[in-house]
């Protein structure tokens, strides 16, 4: 019982972290999209507000 618990918590905090380092590529690769087609910076970070993430 206590060695599911324990597999159960390590497969949480992999997906945990998976999923943490997903967002954070992803928000800082649109951010350099968005630089690269000629959005300001201020544009940038109302864009990411919306969505709740920002690199910065």
């Amino acid at each position: 019982m206590d060695n599911d618990i324990i597999k159960l918590v390590r497969k949480f905090n992999v997906i945990t972290v998976m999923y943490s380092a997903g967002i954070v590529i992803w928000a800082a690769s649109i951010e350099l999209y968005l630089q690269s087609i000629g959005y300001t910076i201020a544009a940038i970070m109302l864009f990411n507000s919306f969505f709740g993430y920002s690199v910065r």
